[in-house]
């Protein structure tokens, strides 16, 4: 983005562009004004500093992700495999 000549630049991204997005933000911090993330792949864990943990409802609401993702994420599933 400095090449293109925008010092600081927002990142939005929805299903795989998430995965890129965030990669930007985790690699770019100090050039991103805001980030903006929607429809997150089910595979999705959190970045995580050295000795910070999920709570108790984070990891609650990953495994009911899960179990959504097992009984009714079929199409995810079915492109997981096939690309």
């Amino acid at each position: 983005m400095n090449w293109l000549g925008y010092p600081r630049f927002v990142a939005q991204g929805g299903d795989f562009g998430a995965i890129v997005s965030m990669r930007i933000a985790l690699n770019y911090p100090d050039s991103l004004i805001g980030l903006h993330l929607n429809y997150i792949p089910f595979n999705y864990r959190p970045y995580l500093s050295d000795g910070e943990k999920l709570t108790g409802d984070e990891i609650e609401a990953q495994r009911k992700t899960g179990q959504f993702f097992l009984a009714e994420g079929t199409y995810a599933q079915y492109r997981q495999l096939n690309h």
